[in-house]
Order: structure tokens, then sequence, then C-alpha cells
């Protein structure tokens, strides 16, 4: 029983109304970006999460041959963008759908990406099952999550969908997003804030045309960013039930999404009860079974 988290970080605008048959996610344009998505063209790396997280649920279900596998892929992200009622997970979705049912044969992948990675990722998929599989696999196995606000939204409420169409949770857990990340949701989310192992795997975005100087002024704002704008804000507000997580959540709720997961807790809590000591008194004992 093994569950793999992706974590949504825009919209593909086109799962709304999908008119062109060569709009595959591969243009800026195509998506909802904020500026400093651009320079590193995440749209890709976003791409290659729901890519790699097809790969490694195919890898999966290959070796897990008990009847009751329940292994599942959920794309993790609400509806974040006021202009576009549909949410991240729901759009990536579609979009990931999408590209492993096109047909090269109207043009190759390559002429479309131009990223070899992305390329071979298709390529492995689509090789190691056939059509009539991969057509099964995507309708039974993957699907999306879409009230999740944040980083840590994106782990529990995923867990908590799993709980919902199972009444278990999952025994292995897989998150794939970008390195940068990866403390975040290994250490703070999993580890600290639910007491879970994650496995994570982890896919940064790759920027073009700078030179070696520029490539690591570009790698050291992302680590300075990821301090600042998540690190340091989650070690002291582990469930961000206060500002400024709360605020930054708020905001990207413009429909007013609200989570009614049969196993979900209020993780508010006093100030004066520290996060430890409400994850040791209510988390735990509420989700002694996250671990099976």
């Amino acid at each position: 029983m093994s569950l793999v988290i992706i974590p949504c970080h825009s919209v593909w605008k086109a799962a709304i109304n999908d008119e062109n048959p060569l709009n595959l996610g591969q243009l800026p344009e195509h998506w909802v970006l904020a500026p400093f998505q651009l320079e590193g063209r995440d749209h890709f790396a976003m791409i290659k999460h729901g890519l790699q997280g097809v790969k490694t649920l195919v890898d999966t279900i290959g070796q897990d041959t008990s009847a009751d596998a329940n292994n599942m892929l959920f794309f993790s992200g609400s509806k974040t963008k006021p202009q576009l009622n549909i949410s991240e997970g729901e759009s990536y979705y579609k979009l990931i759908q999408k590209i492993l049912k096109f047909d090269e044969q109207v043009k190759p992948l390559s002429k479309i990406f131009d990223d070899p990675e992305l390329v071979d990722l298709v390529h492995t998929i689509k090789n190691s099952v056939s059509d009539q599989v991969l057509d099964s696999f995507l309708s039974t196995n993957v699907t999306y999550e879409e009230c999740s606000l944040d980083s840590f939204d994106n782990l529990y409420y995923s867990l908590l969908k799993y709980h919902e169409m199972f009444s278990v949770y999952p025994k292995k857990i897989v998150v794939v997003g970008f390195e940068f990340k990866r403390k975040r949701f290994v250490y703070l989310h999993g580890r600290k804030a639910l007491g879970i192992d994650i496995e994570y795997i982890g896919i940064d975005p790759k920027p073009i045309g700078l030179s070696p100087e520029q490539s690591k002024t570009y790698f050291d704002d992302l680590k300075f960013q990821e301090s600042k704008n998540a690190l340091v804000p989650f070690e002291k507000d582990w469930y961000a039930v206060r500002k400024p997580l709360l605020d930054k959540k708020q905001s990207r709720n413009p429909f007013g999404v609200v989570p009614s997961y049969p196993e979900l807790i209020s993780l508010h809590h006093p100030q004066v009860l520290e996060d430890r000591e409400f994850f040791e008194s209510v988390v735990l004992s509420k989700y002694k079974n996250f671990e099976n």
C-alpha cells in the first residue's frame, strides 16, 4: 500500500478548455506562473515531478502483487488562482494524462519539449507497460487532492484522502518535488509535525543560458529563499496556524475551499501550547496508525 504525492505549484490553463492538441504545457504562457518561476523554467520541473510520480508508482505496482495493494498517486493542490476555477491538482492530472496519451506520430515529443530528461521519462513509462495497462492505471490509480494550500497540507491532506478512500493509511509514502524542498518535507512536515518517515525524490529547476557563476547565484538564492520563507517559519510554526504562514495560506484560497476529510482534526492550538507538546498529546494520539 503505497502513496505517491506530487505537490503542485501552479495551474495548467488548458485544463479548463483544452482546444490545442499541441499544448502540452511546454510554454510558460500555458501556465499561471509567478515571476520567480520563470528563470528556472519551473514548469518543466513540474511536469517532470508528475511523470516521475507515475513512473515511481508503475514500478511499485509491478513489484506489489497483493490483491489489496491500494497503490495510489495523488496530485495535490487547491484552487489557488482567482482567474481559474480549477485546482492545481486537477490541472496537473489532466496534463500528465494528455502527455502520456499523446500520439507522437502527430509530432515527436522531442520537437515539443526542449528537455531530454522529460522526454526520456515519458518514453520510459510508455515502454514499461502497454497502452491498455497504462490507460487503466491512469484511471484507477491516479487522482488528485484539491484542498491543499501549502506544503504541509500536501502531505497531511493526501494522507487523509487516502484514508477516506481505503480506511487505512499507506505503508509507504513517496513525495516527488523540488530537491531544494527535501528538508522541509522529510524533516519538518514528515518526522517533526506528523511523526512519519517519507521517501523523497527531488527534481530541481534547470535554468538555461546561465554562466557557471550565474547558475551558482541562482541556486544559492533558491536555498536562501527556502530557508527564509519556509524552513525558518515552519521551525517556529509546525502546522502553519499562525502568522506569517497562516496569512500565506489564506491568500491562496480565493474560492474559500474547506477540507472535509473524515479523519481531519483542527491543528489550531493555543500559542501557549508548544508545537511539540501539541504533537505528542494530540497528533500522535489521533494518528497513531499513520505508520502501519
